[in-house]
């Protein structure tokens, strides 16, 4: 299983590379800088509309999430199985994509204007950054805490860590 894992994120970091790649030799805009915005000073607007990078960075960020979620498959599979963890990794990992995904789809077809759409007081795409991306890394982060101890550093892996350390400290005569 973790050979599979391994191929798999191979892969990704492959894929990853070829994206960042393309992104290197777009054209630049001419006109990326920011200028002041009109309603308030203190603000920055982005003078430069680049629909060409919206595709590619997305695939990037799809790519960091997976990467970072099959090293924590890879760190789980010890056992060779995932178990009921993994099975809630994947699938908040699945939920989190689809919520990101449509982070990025109305990010594109968002219309700012007199009649733009806005939830919990934040333009929708905001809304949706602030409201829908958050609880994922929040819910890996307490899965992660509450069963440290049962997939990632069990018993066993503690003492074979404790007697890599006297087999270190007796070969340099500590």
């Amino acid at each position: 299983m973790v050979d599979r894992l391994f191929k798999i994120l191979l892969v990704l970091l492959i894929c990853l590379l070829a994206v960042v790649g393309y992104m290197y030799f777009l054209p630049g805009a001419t006109d990326a800088l920011a200028t002041v915005h009109p309603k308030s000073s203190g603000l920055l607007k982005s003078v430069a509309d680049q629909p060409d990078i919206l595709g590619p960075g997305y695939l990037v960020g799809f790519f960091f999430v997976s990467i970072i979620s099959l090293c924590v498959l890879v760190g789980m599979s010890k056992r060779g199985s995932l178990g009921w963890v993994g099975k809630w990794l994947v699938s908040c990992f699945i939920c989190y994509l689809l919520v990101y995904t449509s982070l990025v789809w109305v990010y594109s077809t968002y219309e700012a204007g007199p009649n733009a759409a806005f939830w919990g007081g934040f333009p929708l795409p905001t809304a949706i950054m602030i409201y829908g991306i958050w609880g994922f890394p929040a819910f890996f982060i307490t899965l992660f805490v509450v069963t440290y101890d049962q997939w990632f550093y069990r018993d066993s892996d503690r003492k074979t860590f404790q007697d890599l350390l006297k087999k270190a400290g007796m070969e340099r005569g500590v």
